[in-house]
């Protein structure tokens, strides 16, 4: 195949033919082939985009789609064991079963997060249930003052919402 040029193609093919020759030749290897060519052109290969509904096969497939993740927001938390408030009375280590108040909270990957006030321990609760107003879980941990965070989709809420274990006497700051 030879190409020429602004998609045009030009195929060849060769096709050795001997004539007869009505003499023997005194030398061998003498005999000269006649070789004929046939050339056939091939349809150009357009380069431009049809225009009109594209087949199936045609259809570009996104391979990854962004979605933007909106932050959550954390209004309050209560405590599931107790009176339902943001309170747990236990001064010792337990389980405390919570549930967080907000919106923006259903999502890939959703935690909470208590960070103790005075010392900055972080602690990761359980995720037992969410939607996109209540998120649930379990988390054990000590007696103490906690900020709440809760992160979804990689985005954690900034809001100050307290939660307190035991029967310190804590201000709210």
């Amino acid at each position: 195949m030879i190409s020429c040029g602004s998609n045009s193609q030009l195929l060849i093919s060769v096709t050795p033919t001997v004539t007869s020759v009505p003499w023997t030749p005194t030398v061998p290897g003498a005999i000269t082939p006649t070789v004929t060519f046939t050339t056939t052109p091939l349809p150009a290969t357009p380069t431009q985009t049809p225009t009109g509904n594209p087949s199936p096969t045609s259809i570009p497939i996104a391979t990854s789609t962004a979605v933007s993740v909106p932050t959550p927001v954390v209004n309050s938390i209560k405590d599931d064991n107790g009176t339902g408030d943001n309170k747990d009375s236990e001064n010792d280590s337990s389980e405390v079963s919570f549930s967080v108040f907000g919106s923006h909270l259903m999502g890939t990957g959703a935690t909470v997060t208590f960070t103790d006030v005075d010392f900055g321990t972080v602690y990761t609760g359980t995720v037992n249930s969410s939607t996109d107003g209540e998120l649930k879980g379990t988390i054990t941990i000590p007696g103490g003052k906690y900020v709440i965070n809760v992160t979804v989709g990689g985005k954690t809420s900034t809001d100050v919402v307290y939660f307190y274990k035991g029967t310190g006497t804590y201000e709210k700051s």
